[in-house]
């Protein structure tokens, strides 16, 4: 049996107002509906993610990426991000590793990351606990 994915849009706005119209206080809660595809946040254009993949240049990669139709010249970042990566992955023969991942988290900024839900959670802890992201 294939597991069932349910895309609800918008599902922490109507969460949010649930949370409002029931006490609570915006300034109090909030909800963030994350898509948890992690390829999806690793995708931007930066050496240490092409490093991580085992590619040498972060532009010559996303001009494989356009030329093997992983996304359009105008795109962020890939339509399919795991795909992407598994070809990437496949082409420069390298194994699939958690290390990758946490090379790309270690050195990679977050500030060039583009997901409303991530870009969310950032200024929600921003303001919850006065910091002030570096």
């Amino acid at each position: 049996m294939k597991d069932l994915i349910v895309l609800v849009p918008d599902l922490d706005i109507e969460v949010e107002k649930s949370l409002y119209t029931n006490g609570w206080s915006p300034t109090n809660a909030s909800v963030i509906s994350i898509d948890p595809e992690v390829e999806k946040w690793m995708w931007i254009r930066s050496p240490h993610v092409a490093n991580a993949l085992g590619w040498q240049d972060h532009t010559v990669l996303f001009d494989w990426l356009i030329a093997n139709k992983f996304m359009g010249a105008s795109d962020i970042k890939p339509a399919r991000p795991k795909e992407a990566m598994e070809a990437v992955l496949k082409t420069v023969r390298k194994p699939r590793s958690s290390s990758i991942y946490g090379s790309i988290a270690e050195k990679a900024s977050w500030k060039h990351c583009t997901d409303p839900a991530f870009l969310k959670l950032i200024d929600v802890l921003t303001n919850w606990f006065n910091l002030n992201p570096a």
